[in-house]
């Protein structure tokens, strides 16, 4: 690469949120981006980097397989996108199993929302929930 740095794209140790504390930290003071069959909890965490916390219930996708299927997309999605969420604690929770591709394209579409809506809060805090749809719907 000429003229810039290239990015370590490597999703390590430090970069997963694995403590009880860490992930109540984020459900109490963050903020929520709602899709279909994902929701993603965000909130800043004073750090140089984004840190990734996963919740993939059995009463969503009852196989173990299944279950760790998703986690790979979603890391590997946090992982493609994680330079852009830099300084950000990202709690993914699956609500509802769908197809891997559509978890994956809405996935990114919430987290690329969570960085504009990260970088619109540097101006001014609005708070609040937030619908991929636009449509607003009830919880």
């Amino acid at each position: 690469m000429t003229g810039s740095e290239a990015r370590p794209l490597g999703l390590g140790k430090a970069k997963i949120l694995r403590k009880t504390d860490e992930f109540s930290s984020v459900f109490s003071s963050g903020t929520v981006q709602r899709g279909q069959c994902v929701d993603v909890h965000w909130r800043p965490n004073g750090l140089a980097h984004a840190r990734l916390g996963l919740i993939v219930s059995r009463r969503v996708a009852r196989l173990a397989t299944r279950r760790n299927r998703y986690k790979r997309l979603a890391r590997e999605t946090f992982r493609l996108a994680q330079w852009e969420l830099a300084g950000l604690d990202v709690v993914v929770r699956l609500k509802a199993a769908c197809p891997p591709q559509a978890f994956r394209q809405e996935l990114a579409g919430l987290l690329a929302a969570c960085h504009e809506r990260c970088a619109g809060q540097a101006a001014g805090p609005s708070g609040g929930v937030t619908s991929a749809q636009g449509t607003g719907g009830t919880d």
